[in-house]
């Protein structure tokens, strides 16, 4: 029943933080490291760092059209690793087969073989992580009028949404809570980066920036 669990990860070991006894003031904690942060604290952070996720220049025919080109994009790299491992491992195929009939040598085979076959590891260890990212991403498609209705009113009313809804936002856009000792790191991923303007100046703040370090106060150390 805690907003944020399964998100909140230690800076230091890079385990995952949870909420492990009831008390009077929750906190998240480490359980190897002694990094910890209470409960409230980090939900007002989180709860801050909403108004500059979502009060964004990015209307939301810009943000549907680029999270569609990054899925399209995705699943055009994922259809080249395929063909390029199934060309491969008819290549793999016609050497074990020509080993086989004695037409090479062991020596010559585990000269030609062995890279192919590092290579089919690699591109079968790229397919299920990229399928991963393209399915997430689906998600945050089909998910996106949460967010995008009324969403320069969802910092304001956040405060009075039933506890459900809230974790369906956080599930949505958020990917990741790094607790450090001197500051918290929040990644949310569901409006893409804009790009940057030709010259910003030096105090400009880009308020589609995702991944922006918040201080820890004193009493949090």
């Amino acid at each position: 029943m805690h907003l944020l669990t399964g998100y909140v990860y230690c800076a230091d070991c890079d385990r995952k933080m949870y909420v492990f006894h009831k008390t009077q003031s929750p906190c998240y904690r480490c359980g190897k490291c002694s990094n910890h942060i209470m409960e409230k604290d980090l939900d007002e952070i989180y709860h801050g760092q909403l108004k500059r996720f979502l009060l964004t220049e990015v209307s939301p025919t810009e943000y549907l059209k680029m999270l569609d080109d990054e899925i399209s994009e995705k699943q055009n790299r994922l259809s080249k690793i395929s063909v390029e491992r199934e060309t491969l491992s008819k290549k793999a195929n016609i050497l074990i087969e020509m080993r086989m009939n004695a037409e090479l040598s062991k020596e010559a085979f585990a000269e030609r073989y062995r890279p192919m076959e590092e290579q089919l590891q690699q591109l079968a260890d790229q397919m299920p992580a990229l399928q991963g990212e393209i399915d997430h991403l689906k998600v945050q498609y089909n998910s996106s009028d949460i967010v995008l209705q009324n969403a320069s009113n969802l910092y304001a009313e956040w405060e009075g949404m039933p506890w459900d809804e809230k974790r369906s936002i956080i599930e949505t856009i958020t990917s990741r809570i790094t607790i450090g000792k001197q500051d918290i790191r929040i990644t949310l991923s569901c409006l893409p980066t804009m790009p940057q303007t030709a010259n910003p100046t030096q105090n400009e703040e880009d308020p589609t920036n995702n991944q922006n370090p918040v201080k820890r106060q004193s009493t949090h150390a």
